[in-house]
């Protein structure tokens, strides 16, 4: 008797996760796969539909921590199915929903109008939701993506974030970019990048992106102070030294310079 419990309360599961998740699945797509440019955002696009699918599915199956090994083990196929199907299921909507160019462009911008104000207060998971519909609509829009990264950055989800600007740096990089390419200067989304990877613990690849923004304006004083932050943390002394002398010269009102020069000489 207890074991068609069990399976009769995995199927419920089985069938509240379908439907939620089906009904989640036209904002699961970043990308227009009939019009991408390139092989590189195709796969951009599949791998934040697949981080976004493992954590609806993740959320929901975690309310029914009873049966949930039980689940796994039986029903771990089924997942990689529904994904699928999921997947194909958001590409047929997509190709079946036509709107035409002006609905499209009111409802981009309505949408990502929608997801800046909640961005503000601080209603970071209904921004995500928003700025997903958005690219969906318009994988060109650019500042949906920037707005998505520090969307990203707020719900601490660091790698989304870090694959966001990097994606943001690859089409800035183009010669051929969209008119909102100034939406957010490039040393900003370097910046950015910088601030990601430090919450990452990627110290070199957050130096490395500092220089990068440094070579578009080198006395930048939040620049500096973040690259002399984390010299300071990997205990490169030559480098702190360096930036700081910098730092000392361009912002010498800085309150923090006694502070940085207190633990430059501890590490030395």
């Amino acid at each position: 008797m207890l074991v068609y419990l069990s399976l009769i309360l995995v199927l419920v599961c089985l069938l509240i996760i379908f439907f939620v998740v089906f009904k989640k699945f036209t904002t699961l797509a970043l990308l227009d796969l009939e019009h991408l440019p390139g092989r590189k955002e195709a796969k951009f696009k599949n791998q934040i539909i697949a981080k976004r699918l493992d954590r609806d599915l993740d959320k929901i199956s975690g309310s029914f921590s009873v049966v949930k090994n039980f689940f796994e083990r039986r029903f771990g196929s089924f997942l990689h199915q529904l994904r699928l199907r999921l997947e194909h299921s958001k590409e047929r909507y997509s190709r079946e929903k036509k709107l035409t160019l002006s609905e499209r462009r009111a409802k981009v911008a309505a949408w990502f109008s929608e997801a800046k104000e909640a961005a503000k207060k601080g209603d970071s998971e209904k921004a995500e939701e928003l700025l997903i519909s958005t690219i969906t609509l318009d994988h060109r829009y650019l500042p949906a993506f920037i707005e998505l990264g520090d969307t990203y950055f707020e719900l601490r989800k660091y790698l989304e974030a870090k694959q966001t600007f990097l994606h943001v740096l690859k089409v800035l990089s183009r010669k051929t970019v969209s008119e909102f390419a100034n939406y957010r200067s490039k040393k900003e989304i370097y910046f950015s990048l910088a601030q990601t990877n430090k919450q990452l613990d990627d110290f070199e690849d957050a130096i490395d992106n500092l220089h990068e923004a440094l070579e578009i304006e080198a006395n930048n004083p939040r620049y500096l102070d973040l690259i002399l932050e984390l010299s300071i943390m990997k205990k490169d002394c030559v480098l702190a030294e360096s930036v700081l002398s910098r730092l000392e010269e361009v912002n010498p009102e800085n309150k923090k310079l006694k502070e940085f020069r207190s633990r430059l000489e501890k590490i030395k």
